[in-house]
C-alpha cells in the first residue's frame, strides 16, 4: 500500500519528510497512532468464514511444538497453521498484541474469544465481580469445568459490571489486531439454570416485576406476590406453597433466557458504538453447540460450535449445518468429539465430516487443539498427514467453492439426483453470480470411506442428474464432465450417458476413488458457444 511504501522510503531509503506528499504524511501519522496500524484485515465489516476458508484454532498460543503421544509431527501454532493450509485462526484466547501482529503478517484473520467466565481483571485469577449465585448464595461454575485445576466462576447476564468486563476484553482484543470476536458459553444465565443459577440479588430484584407482568393473576393472587416478593426466599422456605412451583420455574427459565438475550444484544450494541466500543460493526460468532439459534444464540452472525459424535451422521449433520440454520446465518463446526482420543476408524469419520461440511457450503475446524469431553479436558492434536490433504484440496479449488450456492435443499433429493449406492451423497452447487449457469459443481460425500489403505472393494458410482433441475440445460452432449478429488491434481474426464436412465437426465459413471470428498464438474460453456461468422 502507499502507506507502507512511503514508510519504507522514509525509514529505510533515507527520504526526507519534505519529499513525502503532505496528504501521505498526514495519513501515515494518523495510521501510526492507530492501535491496529498494519492490520488490513481488522476493518472488514464481515469476517464470516468463506466457503473455501480453512478454519484453524489454537485455543491457546503454543510457541513450542505440542501434541498427543501419537501426534506426528508435533508443531507450534504457526507451524501447524501453515501445515494445515489455514486461512484464519478462530476461537483463540490470547491478549498478546504480538500474536495478532504475527497472524496479520501471515494473512490470517483472527477470531479472539471471550466467554461467560472471564476474571475480574485480565490475569487476576479472581472471580468476584458480577457473578452468578446459586440459591444458597455460592458462586458456581459449569459441571464440565469443576474438575479443572482452577475452575472459573460464571458471570451474570443481569450484572452491568460483568458486561463491562466482557466489553472491555472484546474492545481490547480488537484494538490489538483481532478481526472478530467469538463468545463461548453465550447462553450465560440461560445455560446456568441447568446447573443452579442464577439467584443473585440483582436477578431476584428483576425477576419479581417479571412475574407480576407475565404470570397469571391466579398464581399472583394465591401466592400473594407483591413488589417485595423474593423468589429465592420463597423457595428456601420449607413451608412455601408448592402448588405453582412448576409454573414459577418455567417463568424463571424464560426470564433468564430473556436476560441472556438482552445481555448479548447490549454487548453487541455497545461494542459497535463509538462511545463505548470500537465505532464500527464487528463480526461476532458463538459456541452454539452446532444446534442452538434461539434467544441469545440468534444474536450472533454465525455459529462456531462443538459437535458431538452422536451427530456425526449424514442426516443429523445436514439438519444441523443446513436445514436448521436461519436465513443469513452460517454454522461452522468442530470435528465430532469422543470422550477419548479418536481411533483410526473415528479419524475416518472426522475426514468424512470435514468433506461433508465443504460439500454443503460450510467449514469444519481443523482437528488441532480441540477440546475432548474427557474428565481432564484433554485436547486433540491431529496428524498433518490425516487431515491436511482435505484442507489443501479446499484451498486449491477455492474458485469452485466461493460464490457457489446450493441448487436445491435436501440431503437426498431423488427427483434431482440418483446415486446407485447408499451412503454416497451428491450436493450440486452453482455460481449464482454468473450471468449464465455454465458451471455446476457436484460435491460427492462418501460415507463408506474407510481410509486410504482400506482393502474394501469399491465399485464405480453411477450418478444420474436431472438436466433441467440441476444443470439448467436442455442439451447434454455439449456438457463436459470431469472429476477432482484430494488424491489427484488433474481433472479426470468423464463420459456422459445422455437421456439415461430416462429422457431429460444424464448419467456419469465415476470411477472408484478412495476419498471422503470429491467434485464432479459439469461445464456447460460449450452449450452457449456460437459458430464463427463466415468470411466474406
Amino acid at each position: 500500500s502507499i502507506l507502507f511504501e512511503s514508510l519504507f522510503l522514509f525509514t529505510a531509503g533515507g527520504m526526507r519528510t519534505q519529499q513525502l506528499p503532505t496528504f501521505v504524511l498526514f495519513v501515515l501519522l494518523i495510521s501510526l497512532a492507530s492501535p491496529t496500524f498494519g492490520c488490513s484485515l481488522c476493518e472488514d465489516s464481515s469476517n464470516i468464514p468463506r466457503h473455501s476458508d480453512v478454519c484453524f484454532t489454537s485455543r491457546s498460543y503454543h510457541p513450542h511444538p505440542i501434541g498427543n503421544p501419537n501426534t506426528f509431527p508435533k508443531l507450534n501454532t504457526w507451524e501447524a497453521a501453515k501445515a494445515f493450509y489455514a486461512t484464519r485462526i478462530d476461537w483463540v484466547y490470547n491478549d498478546d498484541k504480538a500474536f495478532y501482529h504475527n497472524a496479520t503478517k501471515r494473512h490470517l484473520r483472527t477470531t479472539a474469544a471471550v466467554n461467560s467466565n472471564l476474571p475480574d481483571k485480565p490475569g487476576s485469577g479472581t472471580y468476584d465481580v458480577g457473578r452468578i449465585r446459586d440459591i444458597h448464595g455460592h458462586k458456581i461454575t459449569a459441571p464440565w469445568m469443576r474438575a479443572w485445576k482452577n475452575p472459573p466462576y460464571w458471570g451474570c447476564a443481569n450484572h452491568p459490571e460483568y458486561l463491562d468486563i466482557v466489553l472491555t476484553a472484546a474492545k481490547t482484543l480488537l484494538s490489538i489486531g483481532a478481526t472478530a470476536i467469538q463468545h463461548d458459553d453465550p447462553g450465560i444465565n440461560a445455560e446456568s439454570v441447568r446447573f443452579g443459577g442464577c439467584y443473585c440479588s440483582r436477578c431476584m430484584s428483576l425477576f419479581t416485576p417479571y412475574v407480576l407482568s407475565n404470570v397469571s393473576h391466579t398464581i399472583i393472587h394465591e401466592l400473594n406476590i407483591t413488589k417485595s416478593w423474593n423468589y429465592r426466599e420463597f423457595l428456601l422456605n420449607p413451608k412455601h406453597n408448592k402448588k405453582y412451583d412448576t409454573d414459577l420455574r418455567q417463568a424463571f427459565v424464560t426470564f433468564q433466557g430473556d436476560s441472556s438475550t438482552n445481555y448479548q444484544r447490549t454487548l453487541r450494541k455497545k461494542l459497535f458504538s463509538a462511545k463505548y466500543g470500537v465505532g464500527r460493526p464487528v463480526t461476532m460468532s458463538c459456541n452454539n453447540g452446532v444446534r442452538n439459534w434461539w434467544g441469545p444464540y440468534g444474536v450472533f452472525d454465525y455459529g462456531l460450535g462443538e459437535l458431538s459424535e452422536v451427530d456425526a451422521t449424514p442426516e443429523k449433520l445436514y439438519s444441523l449445518l443446513v436445514e436448521k440454520v436461519p436465513a443469513g446465518k452460517k454454522q461452522v463446526t468442530t470435528m465430532p468429539k469422543w470422550d477419548h482420543e479418536p481411533t483410526v476408524g473415528e479419524k475416518h469419520v472426522i475426514q468424512i465430516v470435514a468433506g461433508f461440511a465443504y460439500s454443503v457450503g460450510t467449514n469444519m475446524l481443523v482437528p488441532w487443539d480441540i477440546y475432548l469431553p474427557t474428565p481432564h479436558a484433554q485436547r486433540y492434536y491431529g496428524n498433518v498427514s490425516d487431515y491436511a490433504p482435505l484442507f489443501k484440496f479446499a484451498r486449491d479449488n477455492a474458485v469452485l467453492l466461493d460464490g457457489f450456492d446450493a441448487v436445491y435443499q435436501g440431503l437426498a433429493n431423488t427427483s434431482m439426483i440418483k446415486v446407485n449406492q447408499s451412503d454416497v451423497y451428491v450436493f450440486p452447487r452453482t455460481n449464482t453470480n454468473a450471468t449464465t449457469q455454465e458451471l455446476t459443481v457436484l460435491h460427492v460425500s462418501d460415507w463408506t470411506y474407510c481410509g486410504v489403505n482400506c482393502t474394501h472393494k469399491r465399485a464405480a458410482r453411477r450418478i444420474s442428474v436431472n438436466m433441467k433441475g440441476v444443470l439448467h440445460q436442455d442439451k447434454c452432449n455439449c456438457i463436459q464432465f470431469s472429476l477432482l478429488h484430494p488424491a489427484t491434481t488433474n481433472r479426470m474426464p468423464l463420459t456422459p450417458n445422455c437421456n439415461k436412465p430416462t429422457a431429460g437426465w444424464v448419467e456419469v459413471v465415476v470411477p472408484a476413488f478412495n476419498q471422503p470428498w470429491g467434485m464432479i464438474l459439469a461445464n456447460a460453456t460449450g452449450c452457449h458457444a456460437t459458430a464463427p461468422a463466415a468470411e466474406g
